[in-house]
């Protein structure tokens, strides 16, 4: 069943959807099928991300995010992308797990905004869909593999982890093998305890968002 929702002229934030999905009266999806949806203090914190975030806005016409360890989960790349990727007209998030979960992704964007209508899409050797979201196209690609062994060859604007950071730390020079582009920005929920070489630390200063307390965002040198 898609779920559909009216909206006024003005283009809904993401969190609008959100919030409509949540208040409607005749839901009937269960929590469990809402789990790649929501936080529970998603609504809280979301406004203060999105606020802290656009002072890093980037000024591309295309802005790539990468989301390793992603699950099923597609809003916090958008919100991050709604905010740091606000000047943006195509969003490219290129999602990493050892599951595919891609339908799973499609079907939380669609409980958002009612029925979309995608195609397939190949980039830079990925397999994904494109759709217009929110005003602009949204490109998913999908890499099925083990970060351990491969990343994407696509450079990328933004690095995103949540709830990765043993994962990362066991895996030797993790920081260098990113495909960041110079300037981009590694956000994550979980603050390295030292620095790595070749990023600086920002002074931004996100809510908890994540799995860990102590979320931080740094700048590729």
């Amino acid at each position: 069943m898609v779920f559909s929702v009216i909206y006024s002229v003005h283009e809904p934030t993401l969190l609008d959807r959100i919030r409509a999905l949540i208040a409607h009266k005749n839901l009937t999806v269960s929590k469990d099928k809402l789990s790649c949806l929501l936080h529970p203090n998603l609504v809280a914190i979301s406004d203060e991300f999105d606020k802290q975030l656009r002072r890093l806005a980037m000024q591309h016409e295309e802005i790539v995010l990468y989301y390793p360890g992603c699950g099923t989960d597609l809003v916090w790349p958008l919100l991050v992308l709604q905010a740091a990727g606000s000047k943006a007209m195509h969003w490219i998030v290129v999602c990493q797990d050892i599951v595919n979960c891609l339908d799973e992704m499609i079907a939380s964007v669609q409980m958002l905004t009612g029925e979309i209508v995608f195609e397939k899409t190949q980039l830079s050797g990925l397999s994904g869909v494109r759709f217009h979201f929110s005003n602009r196209q949204l490109t998913i690609l999908f890499l099925v593999a083990d970060i351990s062994y491969i990343v994407p060859s696509i450079p990328c604007h933004i690095y995103l982890d949540r709830g990765f950071e043993i994962i990362r730390n066991n895996i030797d020079s993790f920081y260098s093998r990113i495909p960041l582009y110079s300037r981009g920005l590694f956000i994550t929920d979980a603050a390295f305890a030292t620095t790595p070489k070749g990023y600086s630390c920002l002074h931004i200063r996100l809510p908890e968002w994540g799995f860990y307390p102590h979320p931080a965002v740094y700048r590729k040198d």
